[in-house]
């Protein structure tokens, strides 16, 4: 774990995923605000947050295949640089189409970036320590997303206005051009050799057309749970009168949750398989996700860390599954993997965003909690046990799950 940390591929893609995901943390808030100010729809609320993330999505495995013939580090470095540009604009907004379109647009950033970013964690890590690291290349985002976008962002909505995220902007391409632009690998993401052998021997025993179509099943069901969460939470509270650095507050604590537990679940899942921490944390983000919505005080603020905690490992481990099916190809596996989540997201929230409009928002975040049975049930069928798949891919067994 200490070498991986001291990783110079993992630490730059780590950095940058700080910087990037700092605008999906601000994204929401900024759109929660402009509901007030603008007297906005809950289906227009979530437009604005669902086009960055389908623009993100629909554009990453382009960005793969870019990365691949060109290296890293311009579309890692260009990407956080892009995104910044368009949410600070989209502070400015004189009205609701500007908004959207601003905020669609600094989608383009985010599908540069995550392609390259993921691969080069996984290639940082390998076989045997895939999850691990890519664990904590999500965990970079995730802080970024937590700490900085929603908490510091919410606060500077709170007494700024929506223009002070000028000044955030500003700060981040400062660090962009002057630290993470050195940082990051100007190649691609390539696994060694060893690793690659191991590789195949798992793409071969997982990759059948219903293992793909059930694996795609658990990844947009557990997206459209997940983006429904972290769009309309702030919502869900600004209408029940909380402040924007209320309601940024919770949902950094719900991101930070989420960041150790990715962590923590994708380590313990190198150790002891991947489908049972999998299956677990799933099974129990139901019923943390519905203490959530119904807490009040501070025993939200309580389930907020837990339901995200809980929740937290699956994103990771689910890309580093579908990683495995196309061996030797890592960004442009992982911005198929990334840019499906995303759309699927970004789908289910404008789904939830007119559901809400029609039988209420707290209603339909229940809804979209429960659909993460689907993903359980996806998963089940889709992956194989983790005895299966670690002596076919030569490690030791971890169960029989």
């Amino acid at each position: 774990m200490v070498a991986l940390l001291s990783n110079r591929r993992l630490l730059g893609a780590t950095l940058g995923h700080f910087l990037q995901d700092i605008w999906l943390g601000i994204v929401p808030i900024l759109m929660a605000t402009a509901s007030y100010e603008m007297v906005l729809t809950n289906a227009q609320v979530g437009l604005g947050y669902t086009l960055y993330e389908s623009i993100s999505g629909l554009t990453q495995p382009f960005f793969g295949h870019l990365t691949e013939r060109y290296g890293s580090r311009w579309f890692g470095v260009g990407g956080v640089l892009w995104t910044s540009l368009m949410v600070g604009m989209a502070g400015f907004a004189p009205n609701y189409l500007f908004l959207v379109t601003a905020t669609g647009l600094a989608g383009l950033g985010s599908g540069a970036f995550h392609p390259q970013g993921t691969g080069n964690a996984a290639a940082a890590g390998g076989q045997d320590r895939r999850a691990t690291s890519a664990a904590v290349f999500f965990l970079g985002g995730t802080l970024g997303q937590a700490l900085v976008g929603a908490a510091l962002g919410g606060l500077i909505m709170t007494y700024l206005g929506m223009r002070g995220i000028a000044l955030l902007s500003a700060l981040v391409w400062v660090v962009a051009l002057t630290v993470l632009r050195p940082a990051l690998p100007s190649d691609a993401p390539r696994i060694s050799a060893r690793s690659s052998h191991a590789e195949s021997r798992v793409s071969r025993m997982t990759v059948s057309w219903l293992g793909v179509m059930l694996l795609l099943g658990a990844m947009a069901t557990r997206s459209m749970s997940r983006a429904s969460f972290t769009g309309y939470m702030p919502k869900l509270w600004q209408d029940a009168g909380h402040s924007a650095a209320e309601y940024g507050f919770l949902l950094s604590l719900y991101l930070a949750g989420s960041a150790l537990g990715g962590v923590t679940g994708s380590f313990v899942a190198d150790k002891l398989g991947r489908k049972r921490v999998l299956l677990l944390t799933l099974a129990l983000a139901i019923p943390a996700g519905l203490w959530l919505l119904y807490a009040e005080g501070f025993w939200a603020y309580v389930a907020a860390v837990v339901a995200g905690a809980v929740g937290g490992p699956a994103h990771t481990l689910l890309v580093v599954a579908a990683q495995e099916m196309i061996p030797g190809r890592l960004a442009l596996a992982s911005g198929l993997a990334m840019g499906f989540t995303f759309v699927a997201g970004s789908a289910g929230l404008w789904l939830a965003g007119v559901v809400a409009d029609q039988w209420g928002l707290l209603n339909t975040l229940t809804g979209t909690t429960l659909v993460l049975l689907v993903s359980i049930a996806c998963i089940f069928v889709a992956l194989p046990s983790d005895k299966r798949r670690q002596t076919e891919a030569g490690g030791s067994p971890g169960g029989s799950l």
